[in-house]
């Protein structure tokens, strides 16, 4: 071989076994003071999972989370209100651990005209939050997971964001986590995170049942020992006490390693009993003294006083809290607050929340149970939200400070006194849903409207609305329009009765709008009458164009309170458009027999503009009639008088 390939040889295998350290390398591809290119041989970083850009929404939980999806045309479907019961069951049993070991988090989704939903983030201290999902994300969604039929369904979505089993009706919440751990990553985490199932054992309503231990004949039980000593097998061993200098005898296994006992001080005899070294054969007095086993059973006693009086003390908390929850059970719910200090930021935020809504607080019947202060020094105060009309409930006092009935209260609802929490319950005073931050108030009552002895109350209110107190106080108009504000367009129709034959008229013109006012997120109001014979409603159209409308009644309160916040006229007919932003957009004094005019008008807006390209995106459209044009009104159309007002 040459003397020059040697070499050439020889500097090559030097450079690869021992390369240059990064900072002594030169870069001849990067521009000085640019950035360093990545090199051979050095090890890149893992690359972050790539989302397309039509799952930006989802790039959340992208390689992070699963998703169990659930989703159905209504609150009230009775195959979503199983499930609910079942995953509220289970809690006590630690499903929300179990979801959060296997990164699972749980959505819920209402197909109704508000396109609702909710993801439930479970946690390993077994506390899950909710938080809301907005419109918009809903319906992305639903359009990625083909669900846009307003039906039940159920799915277990990836990580790696593609569906891994459909369910068309309920199934057992067990059934649901053997599919996850049958999907591949999982069988790999299971490996890989060895010892995770221990963070699971986590305080709470956890309640551990003893097995059974199997009786045994004593008897027999003797006989087999006696007989293994005699066979060698094992040996009758005394033990020497450091506590008191007792010894105690016991029966050693053959093959018991004397040298440990050696060192330990004992040495063993020649018939295998244990002695300390140095001390002569085994005598009477080695035997443990009457008097000694009394002093033991003395000192048991003290001990079984001790323990006694403390099981006493636990049964005298017990039944406070037992008569405390019988003077409100099937007569109230509860909402249970559990805050540091009354000066904590949390808990002042929900008393805002709460006195505001003092009125929707009464009408659930919700009494509300709030504990201040640190474990130790905490003190219990109870209120009853009520009506004008009604009766003084008597529950016992407003205020305690009985330690052991708050220790009681917290255990029973898994509250933690350090935190803020908040916890909903129905008329069985169990708990339905549990809140580490303050709640806001259509939450709340989304809550509380789930539970299903709401229903026949709520049809009832429907049939007769229930007026709440303190009619045309300030704000009431601003909270009624809150409500919809960024979510909802308004579309106002008012009219001194409802025979009026410009009302009448308009109601002609809006039949088959139904889809085109919703896609544009319209909600319709009707105000009809005037003074004490006030009366209306609020129809909520679909947001997707197909689902079915809700109709809600609106209080004589709440009409005359619209009217003067918007200075709408109860003498004539008006039609107006207020934006989601409040304002009042259009002002119609004369029915439109066509929408045009509102249609261009809406259309014309940036964030209508934006909502377009999402639902062209998604696919959502009304179905084309021959006779109608893209906008979905008729071509002719008489003129129509519009006032419009500069846009935000």
């Amino acid at each position: 071989m040459r003397p020059s390939l040697c070499a050439t040889l020889l500097l090559l295998a030097l450079c690869s076994c021992s390369p240059l350290p990064s900072a002594a390398r030169p870069d001849r591809s990067a521009p000085p003071g640019g950035p360093e290119p990545q090199r051979r041989g050095t090890r890149a970083k893992a690359p972050e999972p790539s989302v397309p850009p039509e799952l930006e929404f989802l790039a959340e939980f992208a390689g992070k989370h699963r998703l169990w999806v659930i989703a159905a045309p209504s609150h009230t479907d009775n195959y979503l209100r199983m499930m609910e019961k079942q995953i509220q069951d289970m809690e006590p049993e630690g499903l929300s651990c179990r979801l959060a070991e296997r990164d699972t988090l749980i959505v819920t989704i209402v197909q109704n005209a508000m396109m609702e939903g909710k993801i439930r983030r479970p946690s390993f201290q077994g506390e899950p939050r909710e938080d809301t999902i907005d419109s918009d994300m809903v319906t992305k969604l639903l359009h990625y997971l083909d669900l846009e039929e307003p039906v039940f369904s159920m799915l277990i979505l990836k990580k790696n964001l593609l569906v891994g089993e459909r369910f068309p009706y309920p199934v057992r919440v067990a059934a649901i986590l053997e599919v996850i751990d049958q999907l591949p990553a999982r069988k790999l985490e299971k490996l890989t995170r060895k010892g995770s199932t221990g963070r699971c054992k986590r305080r709470g309503n956890f309640t551990t049942v003893p097995k059974p231990r199997p009786t045994l004949d004593k008897k027999a039980v003797l006989r087999s020992q006696v007989q293994n000593i005699l066979s060698g097998r094992s040996r009758f061993v005394i033990r020497k006490d450091s506590a008191g200098g007792r010894r105690t005898q016991t029966f050693a296994p053959e093959g018991t390693d004397s040298r440990r006992k050696q060192d330990a001080g004992e040495e063993v005899t020649g018939d295998g009993a244990l002695r300390a070294k140095g001390a002569g054969p085994p005598s009477r007095t080695d035997r443990p003294r009457g008097r000694e086993k009394g002093k033991g059973k003395k000192n048991g006693r003290k001990k079984g006083k001790g323990k006694k009086s403390q099981r006493d003390a636990n049964d005298r908390d017990k039944k406070a809290l037992k008569t405390f929850l019988e003077k409100l059970e099937g007569k109230r719910r509860l909402m249970v607050i559990s805050a540091p200090g009354e000066n904590s930021p949390a808990y002042l935020q929900q008393k805002a929340e709460n006195q505001q809504n003092h009125c929707d607080l009464a009408l659930r019947k919700v009494s509300m149970v709030t504990i201040l202060g640190p474990e130790n020094n905490s003190t219990l105060h109870l209120l009853h939200y009520l009506l004008d009309a009604e009766p003084p409930f008597d529950a016992g006092p407003d205020k305690q400070t009985d330690p052991g009935l708050i220790g009681q209260i917290r255990k029973e609802y898994g509250i933690i006194p350090k935190d803020f929490s908040l916890v909903l319950t129905d008329y069985d005073l169990r708990s339905k849903k549990l809140f580490q931050s303050p709640v806001s108030t259509p939450l709340l009552m989304d809550n509380l409207d789930s539970f299903p002895s709401r229903e026949p109350e709520m049809k009832r209110e429907k049939s007769k609305p229930a007026a709440c107190p303190t009619p045309g106080a300030p704000g009431e108009p601003e909270n009624s329009l809150l409500r919809f504000m960024s979510k909802r367009r308004l579309l106002i129709i008012s009219t001194p009765s409802e025979d009026d034959y410009s009302f009448q008229q308009q109601l002609q013109a809006l039949n088959g709008q139904s889809c085109h006012l919703g896609i544009r997120h319209f909600a319709l109001l009707k105000l009809v009458g005037a003074g004490s014979m006030a009366s209306g409603s609020v129809e909520l159209l679909p947001l997707n164009g197909k689902s079915q409308s809700e109709l809600e009644p609106l209080t004589g309160d709440m009409v005359n309170g619209l009217r003067g916040h918007l200075k709408i006229t109860r003498e004539y007919f008006s039609m107006l458009v207020v934006g989601k932003d409040g304002e009042v957009k259009a002002w119609f004094p004369s029915p439109m027999w066509s929408l045009v005019n509102v249609y261009d008008l809406v259309d014309s807006m940036e964030q209508r503009q934006q909502e377009q390209r999402l639902q062209g995106t998604l696919g959502i459209q009304c179905p084309e009639d021959s006779n109608r044009n893209v906008h979905g009104y008729e071509d002719e159309g008489e003129e129509s008088y519009l006032y419009r007002r500069p846009e935000d």
